[in-house]
């Protein structure tokens, strides 16, 4: 048998189909999809089998064969193959761009050298060590044993130069096996059998601790064993006698390894849903069924109750033997909807695709869905790559957020390959959000989607309407701090109430820049055309594109002068000066900082929760998806930095952002308050009263300069060490597509604008040149056609090398 094998070594000259042979032995288990090692060059890569005959073109002496298959359930189906193939031709990219997305990490294999006895007649003729000799007996009893497990009281240098003259005297065979890193565990469980009155009276009176293992038992006659010693407080002797006497059996089962905060999470009834919530299930299971191919969108004000929406239609799926994947736009939100998805349909029916797993979970939870074991998916924007089937429903939650496109390549867009899984499984597609993106609502008015609405919140207030703070006037009045003097007494009454409040600032650190005060100085990073940004807890500087830090320098670097001022206000900033307004409140903090360690985001959320916090200061992490029910106020620090992108979705994101942060206030039983800061009280984006308004402003304006969704933006980034060469690249490219397109007749369908700089000039050490197109729908393949000529162009030069996003968002 002959295997066709995609290489995962992402170039351009190796995305092509290899050709192997299948040896005897693995004949049984390769299939379509198998994950396998093969020999490639002088050393072992890993590859997917695309393709298996029993005949190939290819010589087959010239052919090498493979060296190992990963066990079954790390196999990839059929439907993502399609998958591959579709993301391939959509993107532009290569097999194994989009082969090592959709694989699990974490269960890569390590190369051991296994060792076989031969015969110990050579040491007869040659003057052996009693080393030598020894570890020759050790291994002659063992029959076959891999280096580690070699037990003799030797170095290991020792027993790696005498296992080199054993082989060298032919005393024993060498070869190379591959073992995966990551593998099934196993616990031992216990089944008490029939504990008779008579068994406890047999059993002397002072021998407590059986006794405690007894009672023990006759409560809990089933679990796992290190459960009962814990239990019954009992050393491994009276396991032993309980196993001796038949009291218990004890069994090797495997144990699913699961995140801690699903272990703990019991199942609950659903719970009643609203007249409205009610209505809109029922119509979009009618969509359903009359238009199944036809995406719906769910628009529903924060606090609405579109999650039990979901949750309703999930169990209708799960009901007809389906299976479901639930989006949501970041892994920081990962645990609190997979506590109310375990508490609805048990945690056992739930796998978890998180990038904090241990490689463990990792491999359980991908080897549950391949098994088919559980029902329902959950994680953010890879989860979309679940290796399960039958897919019954894909709900992409909080869908606005830009979380779910990649500006990696292949820079996909999460609903694109949504749509194509849905189409291909016969699917529902749901996306959600109280703040949909113009171009799905763009798609909803030109029928290529199904709109629902829940106009009004599942508790009885109004979602609050932000109150607009000029901070120009709290200037004029003297007003010099961070807050306004409005925000000020808004915190203190919730304070004097026992209310808790939010207060938004969408920058983390302590300042955004730090400057000599002496010469005008200002620390940039060395890698990237920005600066850098302090944070006093860690004392260092940090960029937060490359990851560059240092510490703060005594002295300036260009005049001497130990001078500095820290401009600017981050999340860090905030809450100290938070702190010395309010010292006897609690304050936390949730950004990209403190809750970098695993868990600890987990931690904030329940200290929430309990009330243990009164004002919580966030980033954008505190804006999607919470449920505080006694968070009466939300403050926003500012919008202008986002109002002020350079960004044709500028105004979009700020009014996303606005309403998806107000609506954390108010979702309990007491009103809420929304409090807003900003030096533009009049931008459209915050005065306008309904998303109908927001979007008839919208789509006037950006069809008027034709953006989105009347074109798509093709992005042509040029990336090189030398500034000189970015630029060249750029421009001859721009000469080169002008040239071509317009050769075409296709003018009047594509707007492409000069060579320029990109507004970031330079990110880690690279000189970064863009060429911008605006291309209509007619227009579009032709100048895809002429975009992947040009990548083709491109694979041979070294010192430039292009990034292509053909439906750009980020033109930064």
């Amino acid at each position: 048998m002959y295997a066709e094998i995609i290489v995962l070594r992402n170039h351009a000259n190796l995305d092509q189909l290899f050709t192997y042979t299948v040896p005897l032995n693995l004949e049984a288990v390769i299939t379509v999809g198998s994950r396998v090692m093969v020999p490639f060059g002088g050393e072992s890569l890993e590859g997917v089998v695309w393709h298996l005959a029993h005949e190939t073109s290819v010589e087959a002496a010239k052919l090498k064969a493979i060296l190992f298959c990963f066990e079954p359930t790390l196999s990839l189906p059929e439907t993502l193959l399609n998958v591959t193939a579709f993301m391939k031709e959509t993107y532009l990219s290569t097999h194994a761009e989009v082969l090592q997305l959709l694989l699990p990490t974490g269960t890569l294999v390590e190369a051991v050298q296994q060792y076989t006895f031969i015969t110990d007649e050579p040491l007869a003729h040659t003057k052996a060590t009693p080393s030598i000799k020894q570890l020759a007996s050790w291994i002659q009893d063992a029959g076959v044993c891999e280096e580690n497990m070699i037990d003799i009281p030797f170095s290991q240098a020792l027993v790696k130069r005498n296992l080199k003259q054993l082989v060298a005297l032919n005393v024993l065979s060498e070869k190379t096996v591959y073992v995966q890193k990551v593998k099934d565990r196993y616990v031992s469980r216990y089944h008490a059998e029939d504990i008779t009155d008579q068994t406890r009276a047999s059993i002397p009176a002072h021998y407590h601790a059986k006794h405690r293992a007894l009672d023990y038992l006759i409560k809990h006659p089933d679990g796992k064993l290190s459960v009962l010693r814990e239990g019954a407080r009992i050393s491994k002797s009276v396991i032993d006698w309980l196993k001796h006497d038949g009291l218990i059996k004890v069994t090797e089962v495997e144990d699913r390894r699961m995140p801690s905060f699903m272990e703990s999470v019991s199942a609950k009834k659903s719970v009643q849903l609203s007249p409205d919530q009610t209505t809109v299930v029922g119509a979009v299971r009618k969509h359903f069924l009359e238009a199944p191919t036809m995406p719906v969108l769910l628009r529903g004000v924060t606090g609405s109750g579109k999650t039990e929406v979901y949750m309703a239609l999930i169990d209708s799926m799960l009901k007809v033997g389906r299976r479901a994947i639930y989006l949501v736009p970041e892994i920081a939100l990962t645990p609190q909807m997979v506590s109310r998805l375990a508490k609805r349909f048990g945690a056992s029916r739930i796998a978890l695709m998180h990038s904090k797993l241990s490689a463990g979970e990792r491999f359980d939870q991908w080897k549950a869905m391949r098994e088919g074991s559980v029902d329902i998916v959950i994680g953010a924007r890879s989860a979309i790559f679940a290796p399960i089937d039958n897919i019954g429903i894909i709900i992409i939650d909080e869908s606005h957020e830009h979380s779910y496109r990649s500006e990696r390549r292949p820079k996909f867009d999460t609903y694109e390959i949504a749509k194509y899984r849905a189409l291909q499984e016969k699917a529902l597609l749901i996306e959600g959000s109280a703040t949909p993106s113009i171009d799905s609502v763009h798609e909803v008015l030109n029928g290529r989607r199904q709109m629902f609405a829940l106009e009004k919140r599942y508790n009885v207030h109004e979602p609050p309407k932000p109150e607009i703070i000029d901070m120009r006037q709290e200037l004029t009045a003297g007003n010099r701090t961070i807050l306004s003097r409005r925000l000020y007494e808004a915190i203190e009454e919730r304070l004097e109430r026992g209310e808790q409040s939010i207060i938004f600032l969408n920058r983390t650190g302590h300042s955004t820049f730090v400057t000599c005060r002496s010469c005008g100085y200002t620390l940039t990073c060395p890698n990237c055309d920005i600066t850098l940004t302090y944070h006093k807890h860690e004392n260092k500087m940090s960029c937060h594109y490359c990851q560059y830090e240092s510490f703060v320098p005594r002295n300036c670097p260009s005049c001497g002068s130990s001078y500095f001022k820290h401009f600017g206000v981050g999340t860090e900033k905030l809450e100290e000066t938070l702190k010395k307004f309010f010292p006897h409140a609690t304050i936390g903090r949730m950004d990209r900082t403190t809750t970098s360690r695993k868990g600890s985001f987990e931690a904030i959320l329940e200290r929430v929760e309990t009330e243990e916090i009164d004002i919580l200061v966030g980033t954008q992490m505190i804006a999607k998806g919470l449920d505080f029910e006694n968070v009466t106020l939300v403050g926003i620090i500012s919008v202008d930095l986002l109002m002020n992108m350079p960004h044709f979705q500028a105004g979009e994101m700020t009014y996303q952002m606005v309403q998806q942060v107000s609506g954390r206030a108010g979702r309990g039983a007491l009103p809420g308050e929304v409090i807003l800061q900003t030096y533009q009280p009049e931008h459209y984006a915050i005065n306008c009263e309904t998303y109908h308004a927001f979007y008839e402003h919208e789509i006037a304006l950006r069809q008027r300069l034709n953006y989105p969704p009347f074109c798509r933006m093709v992005n042509l980034l040029f990336l090189s060490r030398s500034e000189a060469t970015a630029e060249d690249y750029a421009e001859k490219t721009f000469q080169y597509l002008k040239a071509n397109l317009f050769k075409k007749d296709l003018h009047s369908m594509v707007e492409i604008f000069p060579a320029h700089p990109a507004l970031l000039k330079k990110i880690d050490g690279n000189y970064r040149f863009q060429v911008l197109m605006k291309v209509q729908s007619e227009g579009y393949e032709a100048v895809k056609g002429w975009v992947d000529k040009l990548q083709t162009r491109f694979v041979s030069i070294s010192d430039c090398k292009i990034n292509i996003d053909l439906n750009a968002k980020n033109i930064l």
